[in-house]
């Protein structure tokens, strides 16, 4: 019931594959500002349905040697396309981006379980986006832009895996997750060229208490990037985007190249249970998460000035089943996500910014699968809540957002005489906020182009569309190949009030993924 956002919208700092449940690498005090795009349907067959518990719904690798029963392990490739004018400034314009990916799991032994997964992708963009920076729109109000959105390539690389052990009632685990990135222009006269990496590790300690299941989680997330514009016979200018401020101007030359570094940290520390009462199955978990960021454009000094922010906040999470009998299965799910941050100018003296985010999602799911049958339906009604409001004390500005993205999915699965089996799905979602933004008439040039474009998307009503269709058939006992195409559009709600800088009413954005691969233990 993963809720589906563009495959590239955050400029594909991620591989194609989504990160494994238990990866350390998921946000901490951060929500990233994917662009609004209705949720894929529900995988009937492609997708395993696992059982509730701490391995896979709260991510605590210790779990494991109790949760995992089998040996499964999955290879696939894939090929993603997203292009449209409905977008920010700093989203990518257009990008593709084939990818490889292995996945594997296993209970080795009766104390000893194994988790793991490589990915690799080749992003290319031509025309990329104004920004050169990996997640232009997260949390932070820091960012970079430019003038320029020469062709990008990007190749990425992510390795990650867990190991659990079981000494009697008692589990105990490790994760460990590693992306890098490689980012740079292709043929311009203004080369950008930087190079990114993000480790992450977890220790995890689980306790089986009669039908219930406590767990205790710490994690540490941390990131590096930095990257450099030359000029290479043409000139350039480069903006700071700090908040809801004027950016600051960056004459780009020979003589005074840019650069940018970001030092990122996270951690967390989660505290979760599992069980069962009254034919109900259930998890829930509480995580103290803190997030923190230092940007600098000095790039030979040992105590260089910094721009800083940190946030600091919790996350909730709480998934509870129940079998239905011959009426298949429902899943409830409740996770969200509020944090308050802070900003710092090296340049000012004091707190120039602060924020308070929160993220809401609730999820219904109903699952027919009845092993008696060919046939597999499925359905899912959410809604999403997302709540932001911003103070900007260096330009008097304050700015805020409230928006509800309400959707569902359809899916049916149908098994035929040959034996392959065909499923097809459809979703909707529409996004409705209300927002209070600055007038950008009163603003900067910079800001009209970089800044108020972005505030006005979000607080413009819209509406998105999604299709699934996928084929799976028999290779071997165990064995599974099988190939899909997913598609998303998202656009203007027709009703939508067009807000100053925001996009035009005719704006579209698909996102088409071509996915095949084979699957043992499915």
């Amino acid at each position: 019931m993963s809720r589906a956002h563009g495959l590239l919208a955050l400029a594909l700092a991620a591989p194609l594959t989504a990160q494994a449940p238990w990866s350390p690498l998921a946000p901490t005090a951060d929500v990233s500002h994917t662009l609004f795009a209705a949720p894929l349907p529900s995988e009937l067959v492609l997708e395993r349905h696992r059982p509730l518990g701490l391995f896979a719904t709260a991510g605590n690798p210790a779990a494991a040697v109790f949760d995992l029963e089998t040996t499964f392990s999955s290879y696939r490739i894939a090929l993603a396309h997203e292009q449209g004018a409905y977008r920010r400034p700093l989203d990518l314009q257009t990008a593709t981006a084939p990818g490889v990916a292995v996945t594997a799991e296993a209970r080795v032994t009766d104390h000893f379980a194994a988790a793991g997964g490589v990915a690799l992708d080749a992003v290319a963009a031509d025309p990329s986006s104004y920004a050169h920076e990996l997640l232009p729109y997260g949390s932070s109000p820091l960012a970079e832009a430019d003038t320029s959105t020469s062709a990008v390539h990007r190749p990425v690389a992510r390795l990650e895996g867990e190991l659990a052990w079981r000494a009697g009632g008692w589990g105990f685990g490790g994760a460990v997750s590693y992306e890098a990135v490689d980012n740079r222009t292709l043929e311009t006269r203004l080369p950008r060229f930087g190079h990114a990496s993000f480790p992450a590790a977890a220790l995890g300690v689980v306790r089986m208490l009669g039908p219930v299941t406590l767990g205790l989680r710490a994690r540490y997330v941390y990131g590096y990037e930095h990257f450099h514009i030359l000029d290479h016979g043409a000139n350039g200018t480069a903006y700071d985007l700090q908040g809801l401020s004027d950016p600051q101007v960056r004459t780009i030359s020979s003589a005074a190249p840019y650069f940018r570094r970001y030092l990122r940290d996270g951690t967390g520390l989660q505290g979760s249970a599992a069980g069962r009462a009254l034919g109900v199955a259930w998890v829930a978990d509480v995580e103290r998460v803190n997030q923190r960021e230092e940007q600098t454009s000095t790039e030979f000094s040992a105590h260089p000035p910094y721009d800083r922010w940190r946030a600091v906040g919790w996350r909730y999470d709480a998934v509870a089943r129940r079998a239905l009998g011959s009426l298949g299965e429902l899943t409830g799910r409740l996770s969200s996500v509020s944090f308050d941050g802070v900003a710092v100018l090296a340049s000012v003296r004091g707190i120039f910014y602060t924020s308070h985010e929160s993220l809401l999602d609730l999820a219904g799911e109903w699952r027919w699968s009845p092993a008696d049958s060919s046939w597999r339906l499925g359905a899912t009604l959410s809604t999403r809540h997302h709540v932001l409001d911003q103070q900007d004390f260096l330009s008097l500005r304050t700015a805020s957002l409230d928006a509800w993205e309400p959707a569902f999915t359809l899916s049916a699965a149908h098994r035929m005489r040959s034996g392959v089996w065909w499923e097809a799905g459809t979703g909707l979602a529409w996004h409705y906020a209300a927002s209070s933004f600055p007038n950008p008439d009163s603003t900067s040039l910079p800001y009209q182009k970089y800044v108020a474009p972005s505030l006005s998307l979000e607080g413009t009503h819209a509406s998105g569309h999604s299709y699934r269709i996928a084929f799976m058939g028999p290779l071997k006992e165990t064995a599974r190949w099988w190939a899909a195409v997913d598609y998303t559009i998202s656009h203007l709600a027709y009703h939508a009030t067009v807000l100053p800088r925001g996009p035009v009413l005719s704006a579209r954005r698909g996102d088409v993924t071509l996915t095949t691969g084979i699957a043992v233990g499915l």
